[in-house]
C-alpha cells in the first residue's frame, strides 16, 4: 500500500494530450515486445536464417530505432516537420519495397542494413518532436 500511496504522490499534473500520447508509446513497445519473438520464430523458420542472425536482426532494429530518434529529433530542427515526415516516408518505403529481394540467408547483411535504415526512418519520422516545438 506504500508503494501505491507513493506512485500517487509522483503525479506531475500533465495536460491530457501528454498522457494520451505516453499510452501509445506505452501500447507501441508492448507490441514491439510481443511481435518480436514471432520475428524470430519467423526468420528462423520460414526464411531459413540461423538464430544468431534473427538475434542480430532485432538489434539492428534497435540500433535503427535509437538513431532514428536523435536523427528525427535534429531533421526536425533544420528542415521542419513536413519535410522530415514526407522524406522518411518516402525514403522508408522504399527501402522497405527492397526487403522482399534482400530476405534469402546468403543476401543476409544486406537485409539487416535495410532493417537498419528502415527503423531509422521510421523512428525519425514517427519520435519527431514536431509537436513540441515550431519550426522557425
Amino acid at each position: 500500500m506504500r508503494v501505491l500511496s507513493y506512485l500517487g504522490s509522483l503525479d506531475p499534473r500533465l495536460p491530457r494530450p501528454v498522457w494520451i500520447l505516453n499510452l501509445g508509446g506505452l501500447a507501441n513497445a508492448v507490441g514491439n515486445g510481443l511481435a518480436f519473438p514471432f520475428l524470430v520464430i519467423y526468420l528462423h523458420n520460414v526464411r531459413g536464417f540461423s538464430l544468431g542472425q534473427a538475434g542480430i536482426g532485432l538489434t539492428a532494429y534497435s540500433v535503427g530505432a535509437i538513431l532514428g530518434t536523435l536523427l528525427g529529433g535534429e531533421l526536425t530542427h533544420r528542415i521542419g516537420p513536413r519535410a522530415t515526415i514526407v522524406g522518411t516516408m518516402t525514403a522508408s518505403a522504399l527501402v522497405v519495397g527492397s526487403v522482399p529481394w534482400l530476405g534469402r540467408p546468403g543476401l543476409f547483411w544486406y537485409l539487416v542494413g535495410a532493417i537498419t535504415v528502415a527503423t531509422l526512418l521510421a523512428w525519425a519520422r514517427g519520435r519527431s518532436p514536431a509537436g513540441r516545438r515550431r519550426h522557425r
